[in-house]
C-alpha cells in the first residue's frame, strides 16, 4: 500500500507539473501568435498606406504630364516653348508633338524628330484619337531617339512613353508625346521603402511591368503582376499574402490609379517583416522558460523533501507491522527482561512447547530446561549474548508433557541508548521433523552410494557445463578410473575418447539448452582396453522449482550382448525372408516354419504348411528312386540340390530349384532340415522363348531357316540310310508386294499367318513347313517312295494340294482377297547334293514357275540349270561389253501427220562378238536386276546428247529431237538430275532437243520425288513423254501433277487397231485426254498404212514404226533422213 501511495503521489505531482508547464507554454505561445498576427496586420496597413501615398504622387505627376501635353498640342509652341514646359515637370525628359502621319515633327530634343511612336502599344487602346493620356511600355534608353525594347535584364536607364490626343478648334486633332523619366519614380519609391525589406512595382492594367525597385525584376515583360491584375477585376484596392516564384511570401498591397491605367504594388518581405517579432519571441520564451524552470525546480525540491518524510513514516509503520507479523509467525517467540523473566510469548511458542502465557509469564526461562545440558552450556550462551548481542544454536528442551524436543533457538538482545541490554527476544523452531528427515537423508545417501558402487548401469549426474557431479562405479571402471569420485568435476570431453566425447557433449548441450530429454539412443563405445561395445542411453534435464535447467541425469546400459544377439537374429530373419522360399522341418520331416516367399511360390500359408510334411508339394512327376537318391545324399553329405517339379496349392505343377541342408545337434545327429526353393518357371519359359526365337519364325511360329536347314541335314542322312527320296518345295506368293503397298503391312502379316495355317494342313505329321522370310515358304517332305518317278508323283500331289488350298480366297479383316502361289520342287536321295545346293535347285524351280506365268508348279531339271548358268555368263559378258564399248545406239525415226521427220527414239543394241546383234529384250531385264542399268543408261544419255550436238550444226537435222528411255532404277538415283545436267553441260547439247521417256511403273512410289525431279529438268528445257501409256498405272490423278509434254500410245493398242474396236476406243480416249491436258500424242508400232490412217482419223498427229523405218545406225539414219520424201508415204 505505501508503494502504491508513493506512486500515486508521484503521478499526481508529474501531472500537475506537466499541466502547469503546458499552461505556461500555451499562454506564452498564444501571446506570441497574437503578437505575430498583429505585426503582420500592421505591415499590411503600412503597405496599403504606402501604396496610397505612391498612387497620389503618381496621379499628381501624371496630371501635370497630361496638362503639359495638352498645352504643347494646343498652343503650337516651338522647340523653345516645349523646353520651357519641361521645367514644370522634372520627371519628363522630352516633350514632342506629332504630325498627321504620327511622326514627331517638333521636340524639346531635336534628336527625336522624324520618329514615330507605335500607338498600338499604348493603353488604353484606341483606333481613333481619344482625349485621354495613354501609357506606353517601358523602353530602355534616355529618349525616343535611342529607345528600344528591354533585353533579358533590367535596363540601366529607361523611360515610359506617353501619348495625348488633343481636340483643336474645327474638330481637328493634334497629338503630343512625352518620355517619362523612370529613374525619378524609382528613386522616389526606394527612398520610402527599404529595398531589403520590400519592393514597389508600377504596372499597367494589362499586367505589363513598367518599373520595379526589385533588382531581379525584368521591366517591360508581363508576368509578375498577374495575380494583382486578376484581383483588379473585383477591387481596385486590396492587400493579400502572395507567394513569389522563388518561394518567398510577401505582404502585398496594390492600388490602381484614379485617372490612368496604372497600378502601384507594394510588397513587403514577410520574413524580414517578422525579424523583430522573432527576436521579441525569443526573449519572451527565454524569460518564460527561466521562470517556469525555476518554479519547477522549487516544486521538485519541495516534493522530494515531502517524499523523504513520507517514506520515513511508512518505514516506521512497516517496522511495527513486521514486528507484529513476526511475533505471530510460525516460529515460537518469547520476550524477557534483562533478568530473563518472561514478559510475553506468542501462539506458536505455546504450540511448540505446550506452555501457555499463564504458565510462564512472570517466571524464569528455566521451565524448559531438559537437564541434558550442563551449567557451562547456559553460561556460554549468556557470555556470547553479552559479547555479541545475539546467539543461535540447537538446544534440547522439555515439552510440557515431559518429552524432550530438539529446538533451534535464536536469542537477540535489545539495548538502550547506552548499549545496556533491556530485553531479550528468543525465536524458537522445532527441528524434530528436520532431524528425522536428515537421518533419512543420510541413510538414503548411504544407500545411493552403495547403489552407485554396485550397479552395472552407467548412471551419472552432470552440471550445466557437462561436468560430472557423481556417477556409478562401473562408469569409472570402463573409463579407466579407480573410483567414481575421481570423475567428479571432470568434463565429458576429458573422460571419453575423441570419437565419442564430442557426440555426447553435443547431446548434453542440446538437452540443457532445450530442456528436452533424450530417450533410447544407442551408441557404440570403447572400454579402457579398446574393446567395442554398445550402450543404450536415456538423458533427462534436471529442473529446479522455477523451471530452470540446473544439470542433467543419465542412465546408460551396456547392451553389447543384446545387440549382438539382435544382429544375429536380424541377419537370420532377413536371410529367412529372402526372395527364395524357405522351410524348416524337424528330423521327422514335419514342417516347423515357412517364410513369405514359400507362401508366394506354393500358395500355402504358414498355418496351412506347419505340421505337414514336404509330401504336401509332391507333383507325381518323380518316382520313388528320385526321392531315395535325395535322402541318401542328405544322409551321406548333409546336403542336396537339384531341379524338382512340385505342385502348388491350386494344382499347378511348376519347376523348382531346391537346396536342402542338414542341421546337426550336439551329438552329430540330424535335428532339422532347412530347404530353400526357387521358382524357375520364368527361367524355363525364357529358355523356351530363346529356343523359339532361335528356331521359329515369330510371325507364323513356323520353323525358320536355321531349323529348316537342321532338319534338311537330318532328312538327308535319313533318306541315305533308308534308300528313299525326299522333296523340297519352295513356295512364293504372287504379287504379295502389291497387297502390302495397297492395304498395308498389317494385312500382309495376316495373310502370311493364314497361309502358314493352310500349308500346315497340307502335309503329313512328319513333314516340315518353314518360312524363310517375306512371302517365301518351304515344305520339306520325308520318307517318299524309293523310285524317283513315284516320289515325284507324291511331291506333285502335295504341290497340287497346296495350289488348290492357297487359291481359296482369304478373309482379311472383312476383305476377300485372292492370292496365288508359285511352287518350285526338287527331289533328293542318297546324299544327292548338299543342303545349300538343294536350296538353290528349289529356288531355280520356283523361278521357272514364276516365268511360266505364276500360280503353277515346276520341278527342277538340268535344262533349267543350264539356263541359269547361261544367264550368269550373259551378266559377266554384259559387264565386259560396257567396258569394251560393244553397245551401239540405233535411231528409229518419228514422223508427223505430214510425213516429215521430227525426231527419233534412241534404242540400244549390243554388238556381241560371238552372238552378233543382241536385242534389248535379251539384256535390259538382266541389266535392271544386276543394277548395270545405271552405267548403261548413262552411256545412252551421253551418246544421244553428243549426237544432238553434231546434228545441231547440220541445218537439215538441227530440228530433230531425240527421245531417250529412262528406266525406273536409273530415275530413282538421288543424283539423277545432276547426272543429266552434267551430261548436257559436257556435251553442249540443246536441252530443248532432248526428250526423256518414262514408264508408268515409275509413278507407283514417291510421286512427289518424281514430280520434283521432272520439274527441275524441265526448267532446263528438257521435255518428257509417258511411254506405253495405257498399259500400266494409267490414272488421271498423276497426270494433273506431272510436268509431261507427250503421251505415247503403246503398240499393243496399235497392233490390232483395225481388228479390235476396243483398241480404237482406247486410242481415241488417249488422244482426247492428251488434247484436254494440253499434251501432244505419238503412236508407236505403226506398221501399216491402215494403222496410220486410222490413227490420223482419231486425231493422233505423230507416228513411229516399221511403216516408216526400223531402228537404224547413226550413219544409216542420216542417209535415210536425207533421202526421205514425205510424198513417198503411201496412204490407203
Amino acid at each position: 500500500m505505501p508503494l502504491q501511495a508513493r506512486r500515486h503521489r508521484r503521478a499526481l505531482f508529474a501531472i500537475v507539473t506537466l499541466l502547469v508547464a503546458f499552461s505556461a507554454c500555451s499562454v506564452t505561445g498564444y501571446a506570441l501568435w497574437r503578437l505575430r498576427a498583429e505585426r503582420i496586420q500592421h505591415h499590411f496597413e503600412n503597405a496599403a498606406m504606402s501604396a496610397r501615398a505612391f498612387e497620389n504622387h503618381l496621379t499628381q505627376s501624371f496630371n501635370i504630364i497630361d496638362t503639359s501635353l495638352i498645352q504643347a498640342a494646343s498652343d503650337n509652341l516651338g522647340s523653345t516653348g516645349l523646353s520651357r514646359l519641361l521645367r514644370h515637370a522634372p520627371y519628363l525628359r522630352s516633350i514632342s508633338t506629332l504630325d498627321a502621319a504620327g511622326r514627331i515633327h517638333l521636340s524639346s530634343d531635336p534628336r527625336n524628330k522624324g520618329l514615330a511612336p507605335a500607338p498600338d502599344k499604348f493603353l488604353p487602346l484606341a483606333s481613333q484619337p481619344v482625349e485621354v493620356l495613354r501609357i506606353g511600355p517601358l523602353l530602355s534608353g534616355r529618349d525616343f531617339h535611342d529607345g528600344r525594347v528591354p533585353g533579358g535584364s533590367a535596363p540601366l536607364s529607361g523611360f515610359i512613353p506617353v501619348l495625348r490626343d488633343v481636340r483643336l478648334p474645327g474638330d481637328s486633332w493634334m497629338s503630343a508625346a512625352a518620355s517619362v523619366n523612370a529613374d525619378y519614380f524609382l528613386n522616389f519609391y526606394s527612398a520610402h521603402v527599404d529595398p531589403h525589406r520590400g519592393t514597389v512595382d508600377l504596372l499597367r492594367y494589362d499586367g505589363l511591368l513598367l518599373l520595379s525597385t526589385d533588382e531581379q525584376a525584368r521591366p517591360g515583360l508581363s508576368g509578375p503582376g498577374q495575380e494583382v491584375v486578376a484581383r483588379l477585376s473585383t477591387s481596385e484596392i486590396g492587400s493579400f499574402e502572395e507567394r513569389q516564384p522563388d518561394g518567398r511570401s510577401t505582404l502585398t498591397a496594390y492600388r490602381a490609379s484614379r485617372a490612368y491605367p496604372l497600378v502601384l504594388v507594394v510588397r513587403l518581405d514577410k520574413e524580414k517583416v517578422l525579424d523583430g517579432w522573432r527576436e521579441e519571441a525569443r526573449r519572451s520564451a527565454a524569460i518564460v522558460g527561466a521562470v517556469l524552470l525555476a518554479a519547477l525546480t522549487l516544486s521538485g525540491l519541495y516534493f522530494i523533501r515531502f517524499e523523504r518524510l513520507a517514506r520515513e513514516r511508512e518505514a516506521d509503520q512497516a517496522r511495527l507491522r513486521i514486528a507484529a507479523i513476526a511475533f505471530e509467525s510460525q516460529e515460537g517467540m518469547v520476550v524477557t527482561d534483562a533478568d530473563y523473566t518472561v514478559l510475553r510469548i506468542n501462539t506458536a511458542f505455546t504450540t511448540i512447547t505446550g506452555f501457555t502465557a499463564a504458565d510462564v509469564v512472570g517466571g524464569s526461562m528455566n521451565f524448559m530446561k531438559s537437564g541434558l545440558h550442563d551449567s557451562s552450556f547456559y553460561t556460554a550462551i549468556r557470555q556470547h549474548l553479552a559479547l555479541n548481542g545475539v546467539w543461535a544454536g540447537e538446544i534440547l528442551n522439555r515439552h510440557k508433557d515431559g518429552s524432550i524436543h530438539p529446538h533451534f533457538l535464536t536469542i537477540t538482545a535489545a539495548r538502550d541508548d547506552e548499549g545496556r541490554p533491556t530485553h531479550y527476544v528468543g525465536t524458537l523452531t522445532d527441528i524434530t521433523e528436520r532431524r528425522r528427515i536428515e537421518a533419512e537423508r543420510d541413510e538414503l545417501n548411504r544407500d545411493f552410494v552403495s547403489f552407485l558402487e554396485n550397479t552395472t548401469d552407467f548412471i551419472y549426474f552432470k552440471d550445466t557445463d557437462s561436468r560430472f557431479r557423481f556417477c556409478s562405479q562401473v562408469l569409472a571402471d570402463i573409463t579407466g578410473h579407480r573410483s567414481w569420485r575421481d570423475l567428479t568435476g571432470k568434463h565429458t570431453l576429458e573422460v571419453f575418447p575423441p570419437d565419442t566425447g564430442p557426440i555426447y557433449h553435443g547431446e548434453e548441450i542440446a538437452i540443457i539448452r532445450d530442456g528436452t530429454p533424450l530417450i533410447d539412443k544407442t551408441d557404440p563405445y570403447y572400454d579402457s582396453t579398446g574393446r567395442r561395445g554398445w550402450i543404450n542411453t536415456c538423458k533427462w534435464p534436471i529442473v529446479d522449482e522455477t523451471g530452470k535447467v540446473t544439470g542433467l541425469f543419465g542412465i546408460s546400459r551396456d547392451i553389447t550382448a543384446h545387440m549382438r544377439t539382435e544382429i544375429d537374429l536380424r541377419i537370420a530373419a532377413i536371410a529367412f525372408e529372402s526372395q527364395e522360399g524357405m522351410l524348416i522341418t524337424d528330423a521327422s520331416n514335419t514342417i516347423l516354419r515357412v517364410n513369405r516367399a514359400f507362401t508366394k511360390i506354393t500358395g500355402y500359408s504358414e498355418a496351412e504348411a506347419v505340421g505337414q510334411t514336404p509330401r504336401l508339394l509332391r507333383s507325381g512327376h518323380h518316382d520313388r528312386d528320385f526321392y531315395a537318391s535325395m535322402y541318401a545324399s542328405l544322409h551321406s553329405t548333409g546336403a542336396w540340390q537339384g531341379e524338382i517339379w512340385n505342385r502348388r496349392k491350386n494344382g499347378e505343377i511348376y519347376p523348382e530349384w531346391m537346396t536342402i541342408s542338414t542341421v546337426l545337434d550336439g551329438e552329430g545327429n540330424p535335428s532339422h532340415y532347412v530347404a530353400s526353393l526357387t521358382d524357375i518357371t520364368e527361367r524355363k519359359e525364357a529358355e523356351s522363348e530363346i529356343r523359339n526365337l532361335a528356331f521359329y519364325d515369330p510371325l507364323t511360329q513356323l520353323p525358320n531357316r536355321r531349323l529348316l536347314l537342321d532338319r534338311l541335314r537330318h532328312t538327308l542322312a535319313t533318306v541315305a540310310r533308308s534308300k528313299r527320296h525326299g522333296a523340297l518345295l519352295f513356295i512364293d506368293l504372287d504379287n504379295f508386294k502389291t497387297l502390302n503397298d495397297t492395304f498395308g503391312h498389317d494385312m500382309g502379316d495376316l495373310l502370311l499367318q493364314k497361309v502358314a495355317d493352310r500349308l500346315t494342313g497340307c502335309i503329313r505329321e512328319g513333314d516340315t513347313v518353314a518360312r524363310l522370310g517375306g512371302d517365301e515358304f518351304v515344305v520339306l517332305l520325308d520318307d517318299l517312295h524309293p523310285a524317283a518317278a513315284d516320289a515325284g508323283t507324291q511331291a506333285r500331289i502335295v504341290g497340287d494340294k497346296i495350289l488348290a488350298t492357297l487359291n481359296i480366297p482369304y478373309d482379311l479383316a472383312g476383305h476377300d482377297y485372292h492370292c496365288t502361289p508359285s511352287i518350285g520342287i526338287t527331289l533328293f536321295a542318297d546324299h544327292e547334293g548338299e543342303s545349300d545346293e538343294l536350296m538353290k535347285r528349289a529356288d531355280l524351280a520356283l523361278y521357272s514357275a514364276k516365268a511360266a506365268g505364276r500360280n503353277t508348279m515346276r520341278f527342277f531339271d538340268p535344262e533349267m540349270q543350264a539356263a541359269v548358268s547361261a544367264r550368269a555368263a550373259l551378266e559377266k559378258e554384259l559387264r565386259i561389253a560396257l567396258q569394251q564399248q560393244e553397245l551401239r545406239l540405233y535411231y528409229q525415226p518419228q514422223v508427223n501427220e505430214h510425213g516429215a521427220i521430227i525426231g527419233a527414239e534412241a534404242l540400244v543394241r549390243w554388238q556381241h562378238p560371238r552372238l552378233g546383234l543382241v536385242t534389248p529384250a535379251s539384256f535390259i531385264p538382266l541389266a535392271e536386276e544386276t543394277h548395270l542399268i545405271h552405267p548403261l543408261g548413262l552411256w545412252v544419255l551421253e551418246t544421244a546428247c553428243r549426237q544432238l550436238t553434231r546434228w545441231s550444226s547440220v541445218p537439215t537435222r538441227a530440228h530433230l529431237v531425240i527421245a531417250v528411255n529412262v528406266s525406273v532404277r536409273q530415275f530413282r538415283q538421288p543424283d539423277f538430275v545432276e547426272q543429266v545436267c552434267a551430261v548436257l553441260d559436257s556435251s553442249g547439247a540443246d536441252p530443248r532437243k532432248l526428250k526423256l521417256e518414262l514408264t508408268e511403273s515409275l509413278l507407283l512410289d514417291d510421286l512427289e520425288d518424281v514430280v520434283a525431279k521432272m520439274t527441275a529438268l524441265r526448267a532446263r528445257g528438257i521435255s518428257f513423254a509417258l511411254d506405253d501409256f495405257g498399259t500400266g498405272y494409267s490414272s488421271l490423278a498423276y497426270l494433273q501433277h506431272l510436268p509431261l509434254d507427250q503421251l505415247k500410245i503403246d503398240q499393243s493398242f496399235v497392233r490390232d487397231l483395225d481388228v479390235h474396236p476396243n483398241d480404237a476406243v482406247i486410242a481415241r480416249s488417249i488422244v482426247a485426254l492428251a488434247r484436254n491436258l494440253g499434251l501432244s500424242v505419238i503412236a508407236e508400232g505403226v506398221e501399216t498404212p491402215l494403222q496410220r490412217n486410222l490413227l490420223a482419223g482419231l486425231g493422233c498427229p505423230a507416228y513411229q514404226g516399221y511403216l516408216f523405218s526400223p531402228p537404224l545406225t547413226r550413219e544409216a539414219f542420216e542417209i535415210f533422213a536425207e533421202e526421205w520424201e514425205p510424198e513417198s508415204d503411201e496412204r490407203d
